[in-house]
């Protein structure tokens, strides 16, 4: 069972998460590109206010690599047209092989649920963590474009590789959690 201290955590976790998750995509699809950023760079922060000072640094080092790999492999998509991003979405002037500061901040936003509210999937098989990212990394994606703000602009082919990316990426962020802390203490 959980302490209520742990448990509160996971729920701030939970809903600093979206809170940052509403103001990037409604930023993106109200042409403010850099809401997300400016409510992510005054939230995220909190994240290590919940925690002790070793987990802190943990959450530290799984937030930055989730933004480094998370924007690169997303830029990478980007210049090689399997992923793109409505023109309205973008900052003026900007680069267009290059992820928009929103997908950034979704995915530095992202690496706190793998110590936290995602944590339980440290527990799962790598395969199942693998399914879980492809499914929900598609399902994002997918949504996003409905919504106008992203572009699959080679349908099947954008899929497949947005499913690899994160079928990839989850396992690895959980990967950063030693097997031992991913079991809740009693």
């Amino acid at each position: 069972m959980e302490t209520g201290r742990k448990a509160s955590a996971r729920v701030a976790n939970i809903v600093i998460f979206k809170a940052v998750y509403v103001a990037c995509v409604l930023g993106a699809l109200h042409v403010s590109p850099w809401l997300g950023p400016a409510v992510g760079a005054l939230l995220l922060p909190l994240e290590r206010l919940m925690v002790d000072r070793v987990e802190a640094r943990r959450v530290v080092v799984v937030v930055l690599l989730a933004g480094t790999i998370g924007t690169a492999l997303d830029s990478a998509l980007r210049a090689t047209d399997l992923l793109g991003f409505s023109p309205e979405t973008l900052p003026e002037g900007w680069p267009a092989w290059l992820a928009p500061p929103w997908i950034a901040c979704l995915w530095f936003a992202l690496g706190t649920l793998m110590r936290s509210s995602l944590a339980w999937l440290g527990r799962l098989p790598r395969w199942l963590q693998a399914a879980f990212g492809a499914g929900t990394g598609v399902l994002s994606f997918w949504s996003a474009s409905k919504l106008g703000v992203t572009e699959l602009p080679r349908g099947g082919a954008s899929i497949a590789a947005l499913a690899i990316e994160y079928a990839v990426v989850v396992p690895i962020l959980l990967g950063t959690r030693p097997p031992e802390d991913a079991l809740p203490r009693a």
